[in-house]
């Protein structure tokens, strides 16, 4: 049985594999189901957001690129995402990398998603600290 150090390491930050034709799946939440036909007519998905991790097995496998907690800050900084609906809100729901969020936009987050895990509010402060 893994302790809570250990579970907290194996925390799945970004869950994305790449096809043999190169494309990237990402699945960005539980039960975000991505799926592919590839060059080579195999059909490939991937599943689970940071929840869990499900994918195809093919005869040709996927490329794990999955990234976890961790993982060195400037790779995460490049490959975890934020959904954001814009300042008004009612904006199209667009995954913007943490590079290319403000440091007023992280403070907000910070300070108005209550419920957010603490491995989560962690990658948001070390990002501060980071840019500090």
């Amino acid at each position: 049985m893994m302790n809570n150090q250990q579970q907290h390491e194996k925390q799945l930050i970004i869950n994305q594999m790449r096809t043999p034709d190169g494309t990237l799946l990402i699945s960005y939440h539980t039960h975000d189901f991505v799926s592919h036909t590839d060059a080579n007519g195999d059909e490939y998905f991937v599943d689970g957001g940071t929840s869990y991790q499900r994918h195809s097995v093919n005869n040709e496998p996927l490329i794990d690129e999955s990234i976890y907690v961790g993982a060195d800050h400037e790779l995460i900084r490049e490959h975890f995402t934020w959904g954001t609906r814009g300042k008004d809100g009612l904006s199209p729901l667009e995954f913007k990398p943490l590079k290319d969020l403000t440091s007023e936009h992280i403070k907000a987050i910070l300070e108005t998603q209550t419920r957010l895990p603490l491995w989560r509010k962690d990658i948001f402060n070390a990002e501060l600290s980071f840019r500090a």
